[in-house]
């Protein structure tokens, strides 16, 4: 068996959702609260609601960065997400 290297891309920032607003928002020197964002495509209410604000974000962008990589459903137990932050705890 081979190892596979997949990568994809989840983010979400004071510019919005998604790699889309990523791109829109260019070099950006906006900082801000999220505020309310539609994360239901990535989690549901009933989800989100046992979760604080950083798991949720945490949560979409990991599905985000799955989906980005063409895995809408994790093949098995060798598949990760790496997660970073460029503020915050």
């Amino acid at each position: 068996m081979s190892d596979v290297v997949v990568t994809g891309l989840g983010c979400l920032g004071a510019y919005g959702l998604g790699a889309d607003a990523l791109r829109r928002a260019g070099s950006s020197t906006t900082i801000a609260a999220c505020g309310d964002l539609a994360l239901t495509p990535w989690l549901s209410d009933d989800d989100g609601r046992r979760m604080s604000d950083l798991s949720q974000f945490a949560v979409t962008c990991a599905r985000m960065a799955l989906h980005d990589a063409g895995l809408d459903e994790v093949p098995g137990d060798r598949t990760a997400v790496s997660i970073a932050t460029a503020f915050g705890p």
